[in-house]
Formats: structure tokens, sequence, C-alpha cells
């Protein structure tokens, strides 16, 4: 070969190691800081190296510095966006899980989340950790990889894309995330809405029992009860909310391809 050809290549090999960085860089259970960045680096490289053996001809990108630039971030953009996209799906735990620790008055004791580097109770850390480790049983990590190794296939290395295309993905993905939150929230918020129109039926009734004193207990362990099934839950959950970003990013990819 010569240099111009393996210009070309090395080229496309920076560019398909971008795109598969933005998705590592974002999306759990990659993104912990508790992986390393040398490692997901690492994986990104492999992960471009396994693209250039599926391809039968380098990607047309102009070797001018502005072009590759241009191209440089079109990738890693397009890859945060997809990382993103998987995210949201921990995010929707993560909030419903806040809304019901606020309610049970377990939000007293948040102390700081070192494998995300923010706040977090334990029982925040308990359904976004769970809801990670059924993703991988599923082989969610798995189905990741292939489906960023479909978008190089969809949408070609350098090609230009439609943003509005990724755009509708991370908006549609936002409202399924605050979806996902309202489905783990809400059967502990109805018990506990339960408990509290009994105590005040109650204390209505009965002022001198003063029964808002064992309100926060009372309210800590009828939620826990309840939260016991919703733990039971994460699995057709995260499965459910996995599958729907799936087709979005399947859907969101051909948009950009056509446009």
């Amino acid at each position: 070969m010569n240099d111009a050809t393996n210009i070309a290549w090395t080229l496309t090999l920076l560019l398909a190691t971008c795109r598969a960085a933005g998705v590592l860089l974002v999306a759990p259970p990659f993104a912990a800081m508790t992986v390393p960045l040398r490692l997901r680096v690492a994986m990104a490289l492999v992960l471009g190296v396994a693209v250039l053996g599926r391809l039968f001809e380098p990607a047309m990108v102009a070797p001018a510095p502005a072009s590759l630039l241009a191209a440089v971030v079109m990738e890693l953009g397009m890859g945060l966006v997809i990382g993103l996209g998987v995210r949201l799906i921990f995010t929707g735990m993560a909030i419903g899980a806040w809304h019901v620790a606020t309610q049970m008055g377990l939000t007293i004791g948040e102390l700081a989340d070192p494998s995300a580097g923010q706040n977090g109770g334990p029982l925040q850390r308990l359904l976004v950790v769970g809801a990670i480790a059924v993703f991988v049983l599923l082989d969610g990590h798995m189905q990741l990889a292939a489906a960023l190794m479909g978008t190089y296939e969809t949408l070609p290395l350098g090609a230009a894309w439609q943003p509005l295309g990724l755009l509708k993905f991370v908006v549609g993905l936002l409202g399924s995330s605050f979806l996902l939150a309202l489905k783990v929230a809400a059967p502990v918020l109805l018990a506990l809405i339960v408990v509290t129109v009994v105590l005040g039926v109650v204390q209505r009734s009965m002022p001198q029992l003063h029964v808002f004193n064992m309100g926060l207990p009372a309210r800590a362990l009828l939620g826990l009860i309840v939260l016991g099934g919703a733990v039971a839950a994460l699995v057709p959950l995260t499965d459910q909310a996995w599958q729907i970003t799936q087709r979005a990013l399947s859907e969101a990819v051909s948009t950009g391809a056509k446009g």
C-alpha cells in the first residue's frame, strides 16, 4: 500500500475509535469512575480495529486539518449521544429512587457516591446498581456493542448525518426516562399517600394520640415493604427500557443516514 492509502486507513481508524469512545465515555456500565479511563480508551481502540476489519475501503475523509477536525467532532458527538441515550435509562431509575427516598425520609443520610461522582443515598445506589447488574446479566453491554457496530454500516464514517434524528432520539428518551422514574416511584408513593391519609383521619378522630409522631417510621417501614416489589420489577423495567432505547437508536441512525 502507498502512503496515501496508509493515511486513509489511519484516519478511518481514528474516526471509528472516536465514535466508540463517545459511547464508552458516558454509557453505563463503562462510564463508571471505577473503570479506568485508559481501559475505556483501549476498548474504543479495539472496537475501532474491529470496524476496520469489516470495511473494504477506507472512509472518504479529507486529510485537511479543518475537515478532519470536523469529522472527529461529528463522530465523537454521535457516540456521546448514543451513550447518553443508554445513560438515561439509569437516570430514570435514579430519579425514581430519589423521590421514593425523599418521601420515606431517607435523604437525610445521603452520602457521596464515588462510582458516580455525585451525591446519592443508599436506596438510590441500590436501584441504580441493581439496574446496571440486570443490564449486564441481560447482555445489554454486548447488545450495546452490537448496536454501535451496526451504526457504522447504516451511517458510514465521515458521512454527513442529520442532527434532527439524534435530537429526536434524545428528546424521546428523556420522556421515556421520566416515565421509567414514574414506574419505579409510583407504587411506593401511592402507598405512602394512603398512609398519610389514614394517619390524618386517625389524628382527626383522636387528636390525643399524636399519631403523626409515628408517621415517619410508619412511612419508612411501609415504603421498604413496597420497595421490595419495585426491586423485583427491575428486570422487566430495565429490559423494557433497553428495548425502547434500541428501537429509538435504530430510527435515529436511519433518519440521520437519510439526511
